[in-house]
Order: C-alpha cells, then structure tokens, then sequence
C-alpha cells in the first residue's frame, strides 16, 4: 500500500499475517445495531369538556436498524475478502482533513496523490502523474498526468482536480492540516493549469521534500465539492458517508467504531486489486486485536514490542517485522510559566545527553527499533530553544 506521509527518522514495527494464503470469500456474519431516534406528528381523537375534538401531538420514537457488512454475491468473486484491524476508529474520510493514522489508512485505499512513494528505496514514483519536470532551478514543477483515470463514479479526473485541491488546501477558512506544510512554498496564484492533463506548481522557495510529501497528497474531485463553501466542505456528507476518490477500492459502508468497508475498483488505473473486499474492523483494544488474529476473525493486524516473541510461537501466525515511516520523540517545556526548569538550553543539552537512548530502545521495544540517524546531532540542533 502506498503511504501518503515520509518523516525523517525510521523505526519498526511489527505484522502479523495469517499464514493460510489461499484465496477465499470470508463472510462476515456479525450484525451491527443501529439505534435511531425518530420524532413524527400523530393524531387522535380527545375529549375536551365532553366534546371529541382531533389533537396532533410529536411522538419521539426509538427505531432499531440492523446493519451488517455482508458482502453482496455480485461484490465477492476469486479474491476474496481481506480483514484488516484496529482498536482506532478513523474520524474523516476526506485526505484533506483528516489528521489521524485510521482515516489515513482508509484514505490510502480510496483516493491516490501525484506521486506515490517507492517503499524499498523511498523514491518518489509515478502516481496520477505519469511524469514530470522539475526546473534547474528546482522551483518549478511540471506534472503531466494520466489520461486514462475516472473517479469513482465515472467522471474523469483532469488537472482541474488537482488545482481544485490545492486551492482548497491553502484556503484558510478550510480546516485542512496540510496547509501549514504548503503555505511557505505555494499560494493558489502559483498553480497554473496548462491543459487538461498539465499542471504546473511554482515555489516561492526551495523546498527539497516537495516531490515526495507535498505531492503524495490525496486528490478530491471538483465535480463534487466544487460548489462548496469552506463550511460547507468541512462538514460535507462526501466526508463520512460518500467519499469519491480515483483510488483502487471505493466507498461500501462506515459503521462507526465497528467497521468500514470498501469494495475493489475494476476500472483502477493501474489495474483492478486481487481481493474483491477490504474491510477495516474496529476492536476494543490491542489484546482483542491479538486474540482475533490468533482464531481467524482478522487477517492481519499491527501487534505490540511485548507480544512480539509470543506471537512469533503460534503456528498459524506469519510474523513479519518492516521499517515504517514513524518516529518517537520527547519534547522540554519551554512556557516560562508553567516552569522554568528547561529554559537554559545547556540543561536540555545535559539532560540529552545523560539519556541512554540506546537502552530505550532494548527496554520499550524490546529491540524493535533503531536509534534516529539525527540522533547523533541531537544536542546540537535538537536542544534549541
């Protein structure tokens, strides 16, 4: 799966995959109760001083509705369904908002960016634009895209999509995290589009990490969301309840901290996926997550640093450990306020210092991890006010 964000140090972790690979329609049999509050308008026929007189009066209701993530026999073929885990829940369905690891998992299904990013050496390969040049000066980027992409629902994607998006990251009345990684190097002004499929970025500055963070972005269509206002983007049904992406699985359903379900794209662009269903299946915490993937009910899953040499013991458990894009980091409190303990920065750089940081790495993640290449300058540049 393509990652949509890089960070500058790499640590590890950890997946489990069931062993059993064959191909296989997995029914997922557990029903969801929905309960709803429903108001409505009765009448009915009082006696007011000894004369029947019709009254209409609100009635609140309580309607039970069962949903299940079933998936239909005309959805389900060779591929199979594939059960993915977590005890998070995620909080948005559209890339531009979204700032947690769950939504950007799902995200990363639905909707593809520029780039993609190459994970054996971290190269920024091509995406929704087949190619693209990058003046001597580096500050000019010129992105040819594909012809042959539809959204979803059958509309083509084009360069107005990929303008569209990033005005609407840089509009400050839109709640979209990722401004604050563009709005030094870009404005709407700097983004010209040439012709259907050319679009064209000018920086105010270099900014070596363009390529692959800023244009791994995912892409929302215009044809949807173009009409909106910034308040009416922020809340949009498209968010939660329809997101329409290019990516290689679209949108089934979202039950709220149970599960989503998303159904393969036959009309992907670079080619339908193997598995016919993906589904993302929300658990109480880590240990329900492990028990589940021990008896079958979830297919693969993260696990934790401490149930690493128990989980490598089961049989039916392929352990797999990888690098990931993620770091772990402590920081000083600097409000004058609050303390001043920390204010004098040769005390950040003794404490630094004084930390074994190699001995963190034994004891918390049991060795599943590597000291930062940045670690080294810590003290210098790490300690700054």
């Amino acid at each position: 799966m393509k990652r949509t964000k890089l960070v500058f140090a790499v640590a590890a972790a950890v997946l489990l995959v069931l062993s059993a690979c064959q191909p296989q329609t997995v029914i997922v049999e557990k029903e969801v109760k929905v309960t709803e509050v429903v108001r409505e308008v009765v009448r009915e026929t009082v006696v007011v001083e000894g004369t029947p007189k019709v009254v209409e009066k609100e009635v609140t209701k309580v309607v039970e509705a069962v949903v299940t993530a079933t998936p239909e026999p005309t959805q389900v073929s060779s591929g199979g369904t594939v059960i993915e885990s977590s005890f998070s829940d995620a909080e948005v369905l559209n890339p531009l908002l979204s700032t947690d690891t769950a939504s950007d998992d799902v995200e990363d299904m639905l909707f593809d960016g520029l780039v993609d990013i190459d994970v054996d050496n971290l190269s920024p390969v091509p995406g929704l634009a087949e190619e693209w040049e990058i003046s001597d000066d580096n500050l000019t980027f010129t992105f040819y895209l594909r012809n042959d992409v539809t959204w979803h629902d059958g509309e083509p994607f084009t360069a107005r999509d990929v303008k569209f998006t990033y005005d609407t990251i840089l509009d400050p009345d839109v709640n979209s995290p990722r401004r604050a990684d563009i709005a030094d190097v870009l404005t709407p002004e700097q983004i010209e589009v040439l012709d259907d499929y050319t679009i064209r970025f000018t920086l105010s500055q270099v900014d070596a990490s363009f390529l692959v963070t800023k244009c791994s972005y995912g892409i929302v269509p215009e044809h949807i969301l173009g009409g909106l206002t910034p308040d009416e983007f922020n809340t949009a049904e498209f968010n939660t309840q329809s997101p329409i992406g290019t990516g290689a699985f679209m949108f089934r359903e979202w039950v709220k901290d149970d599960h989503i379900a998303l159904v393969k794209n036959p009309d992907y662009f670079k080619g339908a996926p193997n598995i016919d269903f993906w589904y993302y299946k929300v658990v109480e915490n880590q240990t329900v997550e492990y028990a589940q993937m021990q008896t079958g009910e979830v297919d693969f899953a993260g696990v934790t640093a401490a149930l690493w040499e128990d989980a490598q013991q089961q049989e039916n458990l392929e352990c797999v450990a990888y690098p990931q894009f993620g770091f772990t980091f402590y920081v000083y409190q600097l409000d004058p306020e609050k303390s001043p303990l920390f204010l004098d920065v040769r005390t950040r750089r003794a404490l630094l210092l004084a930390l074994d940081r190699q001995a963190m790495v034994g004891s918390i993640v049991h060795g599943l991890a590597r000291r930062s290449a940045l670690d080294s300058a810590a003290h210098l540049v790490g300690a700054q006010p």
